[in-house]
């Protein structure tokens, strides 16, 4: 799998390889490996969010641009896909 960057906002980047969720830029640095089951929700509404939720792990929700959606979509479904090899 090749690695998918998105950029929800100008302070944000999400990068995953196929087993590793890395988020840069919301306060600190997060590592998420697959086994905890990230996965990627996009709210409309008055005001666009990004929800990184996590069954084994936390929770971030924050603002997404509306013109990058088609590669935070490309990472969800990424995620949706993605299996835990161990």
């Amino acid at each position: 799998m090749a690695t998918i960057n998105a950029q929800p906002d100008d302070h944000t980047l999400l990068v995953f390889d196929g087993q590793v969720l890395e988020m840069f830029g919301r306060n600190d640095s997060h590592r998420y490996h697959v086994w905890q089951r990230p996965r990627l929700e996009l709210v409309d509404g008055k005001r666009l969010r990004a929800k990184l939720i996590c069954e084994i792990g936390p929770y971030h929700d924050f603002p997404y641009d509306a013109h990058r959606r088609p590669e935070l979509e490309a990472l969800a479904a990424a995620l949706a896909d993605a299996t835990y090899a161990g």
